[in-house]
């Protein structure tokens, strides 16, 4: 834990001042992945819940619904979830939300900006 500590309080240069830092890490942080599995454990568990296909890597992930209905829940629980662990999402953010219709189409894709 400690060493977790030395990542979270930091001193950083900005235009020859140099403050401390005592939120977050920095960018970069080699130990922001692990952090990140460890802190998005519980959407991981809510994910895999719902039978869907979803793979996540550190802030990234893909979730893939058989029908628009089933992604938009899944939707729900990621905002839910995330809400509950005081993520804040950023609105500069896209989602791509994809399902996979039945027929010969493959897969559809929707960006919303």
């Amino acid at each position: 834990m400690e060493l977790v500590a030395q990542y979270h309080s930091r001193t950083v240069d900005e235009n020859c001042l140099y403050p401390t830092v005592m939120a977050g890490i920095s960018l970069g942080c080699p130990l922001s992945p692990v952090l990140a599995a460890i802190y998005l454990e519980l959407l991981d568990r809510r994910m895999e819940a719902t039978g869907l296909t979803y793979a996540r890597f550190t802030h990234d992930w893909v979730i893939l619904a058989p029908t628009r209905w089933a992604l938009r829940r899944a939707v729900v629980i990621v905002n839910e979830t995330l809400r509950e662990l005081c993520v804040e999402q950023l609105l500069c953010s896209s989602w791509a939300l994809s399902h996979v219709p039945s027929g010969p189409r493959g897969f559809t894709t929707r960006y919303r900006e």
